[in-house]
């Protein structure tokens, strides 16, 4: 069987970890013994097997047609008598199978990745790890193990016991061995684990994939990964050939029989799912109901396990009142806990199953900030999950604790944009049963890049890295191949702006693929780009987390503009040296996937400065080649949007030129942390918008009780012990007093209600504005702030997750400033905020979200550089979103718009 790489994650090769795992995702028991276990991400097991193909011609289940003996061959039917006779279970002995078809393919112990190993004899006793240049390196064996650790384990025991390492009583021994080792001896399987059907077995193949071959860098990632490749199919299989004897297999050496997990009651679109949740909850509930749309949530911010008043009862209150309105559907969610770290005690945890009775599917969530020790809660979720079979834990700590400041804001507790996707994604799939349910094969692309971690917020779609990437490329390049010896003006012009002043002007520089990358990469996004060798830019992108590798497919069919594809010493494979050695192609090559009818930018030594087109195709040459995508942001304003808004920048530039101003807009769909500008202005000070993050700031953690103040303006205000008021004038009055009654009741030391302020605007997804500190007289300390276009709309895009925000955004919705009638007020429905200013830094700016005609809301940022008395000029702006609005990104809507 030839095979494909379609997941490769290479994390930190050869690394093994004695831990205490303490967590359970997903229902799966992720071990709680002092075990040798290799972390997520940490064991870099190939998979093989194409996602679509899978999910195509099964979606995940068998079909009346899928036959065993077709997928498990006489190697398999090998394995599964060994693990039979060790005693394991026919259940989970399908469940290893299942993971190991999955990853393996055809079971040939002499087998490495790439084909590399195909042709090693099980009976080559001269054979050994290191000899092949899979060592350390890439998959070997029936189950493809991939670090160097591991491999030589694998080695030590073939020597132990006087075999081939390349022998499938060698690997199948130590198979067993290693099994036990990360906690899978016979009996120990949990999830699905009790019944004694293909759909248990399924279960089981999910759990041994997700917690031994390890396929990822989070839980949530390796078993979405294990499902995409089809490890339930093929325990399903695996179960069913062991049951009818097919190829000689049979169960009946082994009765042993091991406790475990219900079947989840399944939901795909949760209409039979009830959740009930604090802050964490209530800031993901629009990425919920995007992926459970028919949910009924229960969430509010401050919400506890079993203590509450009238204003914001207890979960257990909550849950009671729908038990008696019958009103509580069949899964119940019971994300609480955060509030209280030993509010999860087993007695509230009986109360809740109690409430919910042994019919209802109970799924607990694990709790994690970065200030507070959750054991006490975790641990009695966790044990709830081993002693009740209607009980489920998914592992929200599991899933972020690693990398807590990638998935949270700076308060560490509430989760970011990216934070709330894998909030939402791990109830879905839990409460699913399955990442594959209610997959339509029209969708199966887009469903297996999502399960292959290529999530929306990295995909290419005109705004964003490879966008720019594939931009300048054909900015730079000449437009074929027929410009021999000729080095393009713009090529020569942009080196130098990257500091690589020498790469366009000298022909034999102009004429090195890597040289022309590296100034095309530099100029589009990344600065630090290294400028020289393919084995620099690989290692470079391999270890940079503004990189992705995107697995080979030997085509287009997963390939984006912008993508780099690189090969290093062709005739032996990537990566193989440091250094290039022996002849035309030694050192590889590199270029850069355009697509359309360009397909390639790419320069080749000694023949061509920069062309596009396609002359370098790797797979015909039989070269192994490695593809990266730049994730991380772009480096220049040009990155996002200019493409996408095209009409929109048309319209912007009539306006400059009737006004002889600079205005600008910058757009994102709501509840998105993708940003698209346009316009020739980006932002200045941000006058009286700056009030937004302010009033949410004191909503949050101001002293209510300061008394009066007097503002820098000399005017005196007193909204003693009522913070609504305050927020309501400064939101939507614009009125200066109250707004610096609020700087005031945020300490009144200028920093620190800067950092007060800084962190709403974090906790919005904004990690670039810096809020003023100093400012006296007439120059209100806040407003002295420069607030870009486009953070402004990334922090209008998150308004909905940020606590405190609710009651402002009513507060917005109600303004009646002066630009009351004006800007973004045009659209039927809106909720805006304006702010405006003379003399140094003049401004006339208004940000908010506003409801197209599709029912979709988009968030919005515009402006320009002068005072307009009359707002006429965001009038001007707003109208030319009006008259384009299909251009403009949006997503579902807030409440109450």
């Amino acid at each position: 069987m030839k095979k494909r790489v379609t997941k490769v994650t290479l994390g930190v090769l050869g690394v093994c970890l004695c831990v205490i795992m303490s967590g359970v995702f997903g229902g799966v028991n992720v071990r709680a013994a002092q075990i040798p276990y290799l972390e997520y991400g940490l064991n870099s097991i190939y998979f093989l097997d194409p996602c679509e193909t899978i999910i195509k011609n099964n979606g995940g289940k068998l079909s009346s047609n899928f036959n065993p003996n077709e997928v498990f061959n006489e190697n398999a039917t090998k394995i599964m008598t060994a693990l039979l006779e060790a005693g394991y279970s026919p259940v989970e002995v399908a469940g290893i199978m299942g993971s190991l078809k999955g990853e393996s393919g055809a079971f040939n112990p002499g087998e490495g990745e790439n084909a590399y190993m195909g042709d090693v004899s099980e009976e080559n006793r001269n054979f050994r790890v290191t000899d092949s240049p899979c060592y350390n390196r890439c998959g070997f064996g029936i189950a493809q193990w991939t670090s160097g650790v591991r491999q030589n384990k694998l080695q030590a025991y073939a020597d132990s016991q006087n075999l081939a390492v390349s022998s499938l009583e060698a690997q199948t021994g130590y198979l067993i061995k290693e099994l036990k080792e990360y906690g899978f001896a016979p009996g120990s399987f949990k999830f699905g684990a009790k019944g004694d059907d293909a759909e248990a077995a399924a279960k089981a193949a999910v759990e041994v994939c997700t917690n031994y071959e390890i396929p990822g860098f989070s839980p949530a990632e390796a078993r979405a990964t294990c499902i995409s490749r089809g490890s339930e199919a093929y325990g399903r299989a695996a179960y069913e050939l062991m049951q009818t004897g097919g190829s000689g297999v049979s169960s009946s050496g082994s009765s042993h029989t091991s406790g475990g997990f219900s079947t989840v009651q399944a939901s795909d679109d949760g209409s039979n799912v009830t959740i009930i949740g604090d802050s964490i909850t209530e800031g993901a509930k629009l990425e919920l109901l995007d992926v459970l749309p028919e949910a009924d949530i229960h969430s509010q911010s401050s919400k506890q396990f079993s203590t509450g008043g009238s204003d914001n009862p207890s979960g257990l209150a909550i849950l009671e009142d729908l038990v008696n309105n019958s009103s509580l559907r069949r899964v119940l969610v019971f994300a609480l806990g955060t509030n209280g770290t030993g509010s999860a005690s087993e007695e509230n945890i009986k109360k809740v199953l109690d409430l919910a009775g042994e019919g209802t599917q109970v799924v607990f969530v694990t709790n994690f900030t970065t200030a507070s020790d959750y054991n006490f809660n975790n641990n009695n979720f966790m044990k709830a999950a081993n002693d009740y079979d209607n009980v489920s834990v998914v592992d929200w700590k599991g899933a972020i604790s690693e990398n807590p400041e990638k998935y949270l804001v700076s308060d560490g507790i509430h989760p970011n944009s990216e934070g709330r996707k894998i909030f939402a994604a791990l109830i879905k799939d839990e409460v699913s049963g399955s990442f594959s349910a209610g997959v339509k094969e029209d969708d199966t692309s887009a469903f297996c890049r999502r399960l292959n971690g290529e999530d929306d917020e990295n995909q290419d779609d005109g705004c964003g890295g490879g966008a720019a990437i594939s931009r300048v490329a054909k900015q730079l390049a000449w437009p074929d191949k027929n410009h021999y010896n000729q080095i393009n003006p713009d090529y020569a012009k942009a080196a130098g702006e990257v500091g690589l002043a020498g790469y366009g002007v000298n022909l034999g520089d102009a004429q090195d693929c890597g040289k022309f990358v590296a100034v095309v990469v530099r100029k589009a996004v990344d600065p630090d780009f290294p400028p020289c060798c393919t084995w620099e830019m690989e290692r470079y992108m391999s270890n940079s987390a503004n990189w992705k590798e995107i697995p080979n497919e030997s085509s287009e069919s997963n390939m984006k503009p912008g993508d780099i594809m690189v090969v290093n010493e062709g005739s032996h494979g990537y990566g193989s040296k440091e250094t290039p050695s022996g002849g035309q192609g030694g050192a590889g090559h590199v270029q850069i996937y355009i697509g359309g009818d360009e397909k390639l930018a790419s320069a080749s030594l000694s023949r061509r400065t920069g062309n596009l087109g396609e002359y370098f195709a790797f797979s015909s040459r039989g070269w192994n080649y490695r593809i990266f995508r730049f994730v991380g942001s772009t480096a220049n304003d040009e990155g996002c949007g200019d493409e996408s808004l095209g009409n929109l920048g048309a319209d912007l530039e009539k306006i400059e030129e009737s006004t002889g101003h600079k205005v600008g807009v910058a757009v994102a769909a709501y509840g998105s942390s993708e940003v698209s500008t346009s316009g020739s202005w980006e932002g200045g000070k941000a006058w009286a918008t700056i009030n937004v993050p302010l009033a949410i700031a004191a909503i949050d953690g101001g002293d209510a009780g300061i008394g009066s103040v007097t503002d820098p303006y000399g005017k005196q205000c007193d909204y003693s012990d009522d913070m609504g008021r305050a927020t309501k004038a400064a939101v939507g009055k614009s009125n200066n007093c109250a707004a610096w009654w609020l700087w005031e009741s945020l300490g009144g030391d200028n920093q620190g209600a800067a950092g007060k302020v800084n962190d709403a605007l974090r906790a919005g997804g904004d990690g670039a504005t810096s809020v003023a500190s100093n400012g006296t007289g007439a120059s209100l300390t806040a407003a002295k702030t420069t607030w870009l276009l486009k953070d402004q709309a990334l922090f209008a895009a998150n308004l909905g997750s940020v606590k405190g925000a609710g009651s402002i955004m009513k507060d917005m919705n109600a303004q009646n400033g002066a630009d009351r009638n004006a800007g973004l007020n045009v659209f039927d429905k809106a909720i805006s905020k304006g702010g405006w200013g003379s003399g140094s830094g003049a401004a006339t700016r208004q940000f908010g979200i506003i409801k197209l005609s599709s029912g979709q809301c988009t968030a919005v940022a515009i402006g320009a550089d002068y005072y307009d008395s009359s707002f006429d000029v965001l009038t001007k702006i707003a109208q030319a979103l009006k008259d384009n609005e299909s251009e403009l990104p949006s997503g579902q809507c807030p409440n109450g718009l």
